[in-house]
Protein backbone atom coordinates (compact mmCIF):
# COMPACT_ATOMS: atom_id res chain seq x y z
CA UNK A 1 0.00 0.00 0.00
CA UNK A 2 1.27 3.44 -0.92
CA UNK A 3 0.40 6.11 1.63
CA UNK A 4 -0.25 9.68 0.58
CA UNK A 5 0.98 11.41 3.73
CA UNK A 6 -0.32 14.80 2.65
CA UNK A 7 -3.84 13.46 2.16
CA UNK A 8 -4.24 10.10 3.93
CA UNK A 9 -7.04 7.75 2.89
CA UNK A 10 -8.42 6.87 6.33
CA UNK A 11 -10.75 4.18 4.96
CA UNK A 12 -7.78 2.36 3.45
CA UNK A 13 -5.63 2.94 6.53
CA UNK A 14 -8.32 1.55 8.86
CA UNK A 15 -8.65 -1.55 6.66
CA UNK A 16 -4.98 -2.47 7.15
CA UNK A 17 -4.43 -1.10 10.67
CA UNK A 18 -3.51 -3.72 13.28
CA UNK A 19 -2.19 -3.63 16.83
CA UNK A 20 1.60 -3.73 16.98
CA UNK A 21 2.75 -6.81 18.88
CA UNK A 22 6.28 -5.47 19.48
CA UNK A 23 7.64 -4.02 22.68
CA UNK A 24 8.60 -0.41 23.29
CA UNK A 25 11.14 1.21 25.59
CA UNK A 26 9.54 3.19 28.40
CA UNK A 27 10.92 6.40 29.93
CA UNK A 28 13.00 4.36 32.39
CA UNK A 29 14.64 2.35 29.59
CA UNK A 30 12.67 -0.84 30.24
CA UNK A 31 11.16 -2.97 27.51
CA UNK A 32 7.34 -3.07 27.75
CA UNK A 33 4.61 -4.83 25.81
CA UNK A 34 2.56 -2.52 23.58
CA UNK A 35 -0.37 -4.94 23.79
CA UNK A 36 -0.38 -4.86 27.59
CA UNK A 37 -0.09 -1.06 27.56
CA UNK A 38 -3.15 -0.81 25.29
CA UNK A 39 -5.09 -3.27 27.47
CA UNK A 40 -4.23 -1.29 30.61
CA UNK A 41 -5.43 1.98 29.02
CA UNK A 42 -8.68 0.38 27.84
CA UNK A 43 -9.40 -1.12 31.27
CA UNK A 44 -8.89 2.32 32.82
CA UNK A 45 -11.20 3.85 30.21
CA UNK A 46 -14.02 1.53 31.28
CA UNK A 47 -14.01 3.06 34.77
CA UNK A 48 -15.48 6.26 33.27
CA UNK A 49 -17.64 4.75 30.53
CA UNK A 50 -20.77 6.41 31.97
CA UNK A 51 -19.21 9.85 31.58
CA UNK A 52 -18.18 9.11 27.98
CA UNK A 53 -21.68 7.84 27.17
CA UNK A 54 -23.20 11.12 28.44
CA UNK A 55 -20.75 13.07 26.27
CA UNK A 56 -21.68 10.87 23.30
CA UNK A 57 -25.37 11.62 23.93
CA UNK A 58 -24.65 15.37 23.91
CA UNK A 59 -22.33 15.36 20.87
CA UNK A 60 -22.96 12.12 18.90
CA UNK A 61 -19.18 11.43 19.05
CA UNK A 62 -18.73 7.70 19.81
CA UNK A 63 -17.94 7.20 23.48
CA UNK A 64 -14.80 5.17 22.77
CA UNK A 65 -13.42 7.95 20.55
CA UNK A 66 -14.13 10.48 23.33
CA UNK A 67 -12.28 8.17 25.72
CA UNK A 68 -9.32 7.75 23.36
CA UNK A 69 -8.99 11.54 22.95
CA UNK A 70 -9.33 11.90 26.74
CA UNK A 71 -6.41 9.50 27.16
CA UNK A 72 -4.31 11.39 24.61
CA UNK A 73 -5.07 14.87 26.00
CA UNK A 74 -5.44 14.27 29.76
CA UNK A 75 -4.12 10.77 30.53
CA UNK A 76 -7.73 10.05 31.61
CA UNK A 77 -7.66 12.67 34.38
CA UNK A 78 -11.09 14.16 35.01
CA UNK A 79 -9.65 17.46 36.27
CA UNK A 80 -8.24 18.43 32.87
CA UNK A 81 -9.80 20.03 29.79
CA UNK A 82 -10.37 17.72 26.85
CA UNK A 83 -9.02 20.57 24.70
CA UNK A 84 -5.42 20.16 25.88
CA UNK A 85 -5.22 18.64 29.37
CA UNK A 86 -4.85 21.91 31.25
CA UNK A 87 -6.75 22.30 34.57
CA UNK A 88 -10.49 22.86 34.29
CA UNK A 89 -10.50 25.88 36.59
CA UNK A 90 -8.37 28.21 34.41
CA UNK A 91 -8.46 29.86 31.02
CA UNK A 92 -6.20 27.75 28.83
CA UNK A 93 -2.71 29.04 28.14
CA UNK A 94 -1.78 26.59 25.39
CA UNK A 95 -3.56 25.75 22.14
CA UNK A 96 -6.43 26.50 22.11
CA UNK A 97 -5.62 29.61 24.13
CA UNK A 98 -8.34 31.31 26.17
CA UNK A 99 -10.98 28.58 26.58
CA UNK A 100 -12.45 27.79 29.97
CA UNK A 101 -12.74 27.68 32.84
CA UNK A 102 -15.17 24.77 32.98
CA UNK A 103 -17.28 23.40 35.83
CA UNK A 104 -16.37 19.78 35.07
CA UNK A 105 -14.80 17.45 32.55
CA UNK A 106 -18.06 16.76 30.70
CA UNK A 107 -18.65 20.46 30.09
CA UNK A 108 -15.12 20.87 28.73
CA UNK A 109 -15.42 17.76 26.54
CA UNK A 110 -18.70 18.87 25.00
CA UNK A 111 -17.25 22.32 24.34
CA UNK A 112 -14.04 20.89 22.83
CA UNK A 113 -15.81 18.42 20.53
CA UNK A 114 -18.36 20.96 19.31
CA UNK A 115 -15.56 23.47 18.77
CA UNK A 116 -13.93 20.87 16.50
CA UNK A 117 -17.10 20.54 14.41
CA UNK A 118 -18.46 17.21 15.60
CA UNK A 119 -22.00 18.41 14.85
CA UNK A 120 -21.15 18.59 11.11
CA UNK A 121 -20.32 14.87 10.94
CA UNK A 122 -23.25 12.67 9.94
CA UNK A 123 -21.72 9.18 10.18
CA UNK A 124 -19.14 8.12 12.75
CA UNK A 125 -17.54 5.09 11.10
CA UNK A 126 -13.96 4.13 12.02
CA UNK A 127 -12.23 6.06 9.20
CA UNK A 128 -14.17 9.18 10.21
CA UNK A 129 -13.10 8.67 13.83
CA UNK A 130 -9.45 8.48 12.78
CA UNK A 131 -9.70 11.56 10.58
CA UNK A 132 -11.45 13.49 13.36
CA UNK A 133 -8.72 12.46 15.84
CA UNK A 134 -5.99 13.61 13.48
CA UNK A 135 -7.69 16.97 13.01
CA UNK A 136 -8.24 17.23 16.76
CA UNK A 137 -4.51 16.93 17.45
CA UNK A 138 -3.31 18.67 14.28
CA UNK A 139 -2.14 17.70 10.83
CA UNK A 140 1.49 18.73 11.27
CA UNK A 141 2.73 15.17 10.89
CA UNK A 142 1.59 15.17 7.26
CA UNK A 143 4.32 17.67 6.32
CA UNK A 144 6.89 15.46 8.06
CA UNK A 145 6.00 12.47 5.88
CA UNK A 146 4.65 10.27 8.65
CA UNK A 147 1.24 9.24 9.89
CA UNK A 148 0.27 10.85 13.16
CA UNK A 149 1.39 8.72 16.12
CA UNK A 150 -1.39 10.47 18.08
CA UNK A 151 -3.69 8.44 15.83
CA UNK A 152 -1.59 5.42 14.82
CA UNK A 153 0.84 4.91 17.73
CA UNK A 154 1.24 1.25 18.76
CA UNK A 155 -0.14 0.01 15.43
CA UNK A 156 1.57 -1.42 12.37
CA UNK A 157 1.26 2.03 10.72
CA UNK A 158 3.64 3.85 13.07
CA UNK A 159 7.20 3.37 14.21
CA UNK A 160 6.60 5.91 17.00
CA UNK A 161 9.64 7.94 15.96
CA UNK A 162 9.32 11.70 15.65
CA UNK A 163 6.84 13.96 17.31
CA UNK A 164 5.85 17.25 18.85
CA UNK A 165 6.95 17.29 22.50
CA UNK A 166 5.11 20.64 22.75
CA UNK A 167 2.89 22.69 20.47
CA UNK A 168 4.59 23.64 17.19
CA UNK A 169 7.96 22.13 18.21
CA UNK A 170 9.06 19.21 15.98
CA UNK A 171 11.68 16.70 17.12
CA UNK A 172 12.56 13.92 14.65
CA UNK A 173 14.14 11.87 17.46
CA UNK A 174 11.22 12.21 19.89
CA UNK A 175 10.04 8.70 20.87
CA UNK A 176 6.27 8.33 20.99
CA UNK A 177 5.57 5.97 23.90
CA UNK A 178 1.78 5.91 24.09
CA UNK A 179 -1.00 4.05 22.31
CA UNK A 180 -2.72 6.07 19.61
CA UNK A 181 -6.42 6.53 19.02
CA UNK A 182 -6.56 3.73 16.41
CA UNK A 183 -4.95 1.21 18.78
CA UNK A 184 -7.48 2.06 21.49
CA UNK A 185 -10.44 1.84 19.10
CA UNK A 186 -9.24 -1.48 17.66
CA UNK A 187 -8.78 -3.01 21.11
CA UNK A 188 -12.09 -1.67 22.47
CA UNK A 189 -14.08 -2.82 19.44
CA UNK A 190 -12.37 -6.19 18.98
CA UNK A 191 -13.01 -6.99 22.64
CA UNK A 192 -16.53 -5.50 22.59
CA UNK A 193 -15.82 -3.32 25.64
Amino acid sequence: MTINYLKPNFKELWSVCKLDQDNYIDRDGRSRSKTLAIKKVCNAILLNKGIYLRIEKATRVPWDLVAAIHFKECSLRLNGMLHNGEPLNIKSRIVPIGVGPFANFEESAIHALKRRGCDKIKTWDEPTCLEFAEGYNGKGYRKKGILSPYVFGFTNLSDEQGGYPKDHVWDSTYPYRRPGVAAILIYMRENKL
